[in-house]
């Protein structure tokens, strides 16, 4: 159960990624690299209040999933900040949670685990659910530059299929540990993208975005992945896979009272989906 809850609170924290991204008027190479520092820091001084020392040897055994998972995070900090940029929370979190359905589909080739009926059923139950809470039922054709964002989203969910299936691999690396060894690979991908894509001249300073940037990198980023990376380790793949549906849910629902991206009464139903096939999923 303790895993279970660690995950739950990070799925739902990582909710509040698309709001705070929309208040945050950074380009989004810059604002990604700032987030992974502003982590990195973070987490070298909850271990250095701790006094707890990262076991290398452990660490250096598990490099092969670290370096790979932790570039992964990086490219998908920055494609989802600029998906949120050219189209709306609901329709980027669409594209994004068909990694779910992918690691789910894959987990019995890299982690033997079986797919009985049942989790067809609740696969196919949550996939609908997903189409419904995007909003794209009825919304119409795309506008043209929304385009750039829905293969945004689409390189984002590529991107967490690999942090999923990687960071199940990891064994023996403390939470704190593996999501700040995890950002500082990631910022070596950051760092390159933000350098050659992105205009320093395009960034607006306020003491709201300052305020948002913060919550970003602190809440949404450095504590929605430790707890997320804590509860992943004891579960398995194809549960946690599933309960990442918390994540749009949050998504939604805080986009509809914070952004006015009202929820229709098709969303609701689409929530009330993924939430049901993610608890009976669950069962044994």
């Amino acid at each position: 159960m303790k895993y279970k809850i660690e995950f739950i609170s990070g799925a739902i924290l990582f909710g509040t990624i698309g709001v705070f991204r929309r208040m945050t008027p950074f380009p989004s190479g810059i604002l990604s690299a700032v987030r992974l520092a502003l982590c990195i820091v973070f987490f070298l001084c909850v271990l250095l209040i701790m006094r707890r020392k990262p076991d290398m040897a452990v660490i250096k055994a598990n490099l092969k999933y670290l370096i790979p998972s932790g570039l992964c995070i990086g490219l998908y900090l920055i494609t989802a900040a600029e998906s949120f940029i050219y189209t709306s929370v609901p329709k980027a979190t669409l594209c994004f949670f068909i990694a779910p359905i992918v690691v789910v589909l894959l987990s019995p080739l890299f982690f033997d685990e079986r797919i009985n009926l049942r989790k067809v059923i609740c696969l196919f139950t949550a996939l609908i659910g997903l189409v419904l809470i995007s909003g794209v039922v009825g919304s119409g054709a795309l506008q043209p530059g929304e385009y750039r964002g829905i293969v945004m989203a689409l390189l984002t969910a590529a991107m967490l299929v690999g942090v999923m299936i990687f960071n199940k691999k990891i064994q023996g690396v403390g939470g704190i540990e593996r999501t700040m060894i995890q950002f500082m690979i990631g910022l070596v991908a950051a760092v390159p993208y933000a350098i050659i894509v992105d205009d320093p001249a395009d960034i607006v300073f306020s003491p709201v975005g300052i305020l948002f940037l913060l919550l970003l990198a602190l809440v949404s980023t450095g504590l929605s992945y430790m707890l997320y990376f804590m509860g992943i380790e004891g579960m398995p793949m194809q549960a946690a896979a599933m309960l990442s549906y918390l994540e749009p849910i949050s998504a939604c629902v805080l986009s509809a009272i914070i952004l006015h991206e009202y929820m229709s009464l098709m969303q609701v139903i689409g929530a009330v989906l993924l939430l049901g096939s993610a608890i009976v999923c669950q069962k044994e």
